[in-house]
């Protein structure tokens, strides 16, 4: 049996939605699957303890995320495009977000070249672009060793071939204490990770 490592209890992300309540275990991925990017991505701002949500509470790792977020959000790692600097190369982005996450004390799943290598990814590539930003945003969700994974939209602009090395990635999170939430309008990304997957309605 796994252990509980994100849970959400009567959770309301936007207006107009129902409640939800759910968990992802460790070593589980949990798919949502959704019409409307933007009540997705609020959805998984919530689960990650990035926002607070309208009704409901959020746990991660057992620490309360409304109460104390700063703490749960240590144990999280989130796919965040709208936060990369489009003048730096991949390489000088991941290492800002390894040298962010020593300094708090947090372990590394893998270096940066690492990553690189193991996505495929050109580490010189200035991040100016949709596409680099996805490969730069897939990247550093993977690259650090928290309990939970945030993919929001992770294959949305990126090449085939980055797309099937990172899926490969996530299903080997299965054998180490991490959860996945993934997120898409995309079935078939859901599905390619997911061990579960709920259908979120856009809200009215």
């Amino acid at each position: 049996m796994t252990s509980s490592i994100l849970r959400a209890d009567g959770v309301t992300a936007a207006g107009g939605h129902a409640p939800l309540t759910f968990e992802v275990g460790s070593g589980r991925c949990l798919g949502v699957l959704s019409t409307s990017p933007r009540d997705t991505s609020r959805l998984l701002l919530t689960s990650a303890g990035l926002i607070k949500p309208l009704t409901g509470r959020v746990t991660i790792a057992g620490i309360d995320a409304v109460q104390s977020p700063d703490a749960a959000r240590r144990h999280v790692a989130i796919t965040r495009r709208d936060c990369i600097d489009s003048r730096l190369r991949l390489d000088e982005y991941l290492s800002a977000v390894s040298q962010a996450r020593r300094a708090m004390g947090l372990p590394s799943r893998a270096s940066v070249p690492a990553v690189v290598d193991r996505l495929g990814l050109d580490r010189s590539k200035r991040l100016s672009s949709a596409v680099a930003r996805a490969e730069a945003a897939l990247a550093a969700a993977l690259m650090p060793g928290v309990s939970l994974v945030v993919l929001d939209e992770p294959f949305r602009d990126i090449s085939d071939e980055t797309r099937t090395r990172a899926i490969e990635w996530i299903r080997t999170l299965a054998a180490e204490a991490v959860a996945v939430v993934i997120g898409s309008r995309v079935e078939r990304d859901v599905r390619s990770v997911s061990h579960t997957v709920m259908s979120v309605e856009p809200a009215r």
